[in-house]
């Protein structure tokens, strides 16, 4: 629940928030919402048949989840540096 009540704070201040920060809180802002998409992956991935149902032992499905995990976060990281985020970068400090 705390971690779904993260993730709508957080689109709450995309969508409702300022269209540009200062570049140290728009790269904070990047930051924490690729470590929310990491751990949403992580819990969605244990969820899955694929991984669940599977006979691997529990570590391995925990460290499949995790490189899974890390991975999306550094994408959507990378997007988010690139530009591609909705939140503009303004000029300053």
């Amino acid at each position: 629940m705390f971690l779904i009540a993260c993730v709508i704070v957080l689109l709450a201040m995309i969508l409702f928030g300022p269209s540009e920060l200062r570049p140290s809180q728009h790269r904070a802002l990047g930051i924490t919402y690729s470590v929310l998409v990491g751990f949403l992956v992580y819990f969605f991935m244990g969820s899955t048949s694929w991984i669940g149902d599977s006979e691997m032992s529990g570590y391995r499905k925990a460290g499949i989840c995790l490189f899974i995990a890390i991975l999306a976060g550094a994408v959507v990281l990378g997007a988010w540096e690139m530009g591609l985020s909705p939140v503009g970068k303004g000029t300053g400090p």
